[in-house]
């Protein structure tokens, strides 16, 4: 039976890859967001609508850029590790990783209800992508919440129990 970590997903703001309409920003230096695990700066890429990050998801995902995807989540506080087996479980980037992955649909859709203001994510899920994705060895579905700051739109990340 497939364990489904899906309902837990995390929001990713569109606008990605420096395409035209996107803008690349600079977490602020007071946001733990503005670090990753090694302590090294991390850029965020927002979106300005969430059907642009779900464009910009489809078109990383699909050309295998993981490091693309990881900068469209809002990860606030969330630990390495966490980190880690969130882009794996959520993202599903061990499809995207070498451009084996498909988006076969998606869609944008509102949040799961128990996923609405929730303050169990890095920012409260306001919509969510939805779909199904195919690659070597494997597919499922797309759960992945997206959350709204400032006017610009993330994925959002699950904060870790406990």
């Amino acid at each position: 039976m497939k364990i489904q970590f899906l309902s837990v997903c995390l929001v990713i703001l569109a606008g990605c890859n420096g395409q035209d309409g996107a803008s690349t920003v600079e977490a602020p230096e007071s946001d733990p967001a503005a670090t990753a695990s090694s302590e090294a700066e991390m850029t965020l890429t927002p979106a300005e609508s969430a059907e642009a990050l779900a464009a910009a998801y489809e078109d990383a995902f699909e050309r295998g850029d993981t490091a693309a995807i990881e900068s469209m989540v809002y990860w606030d506080d969330i630990p390495a590790d966490h980190r880690d087996w969130t882009l794996r479980a959520i993202f599903n980037v061990r499809y995207a990783d070498g451009a084996n992955g498909k988006i076969e649909n998606a869609e944008v859709v509102d949040p799961l209800e128990s996923w609405a203001g929730s303050d169990a994510y890095t920012l409260p899920p306001v919509k969510m992508l939805s779909g199904q994705y195919t690659g070597d060895g494997g597919g499922g579905d797309l759960r992945i919440p997206i959350g709204e700051l400032e006017g610009q739109y993330y994925f959002s990340a699950r904060r870790p129990a406990g």
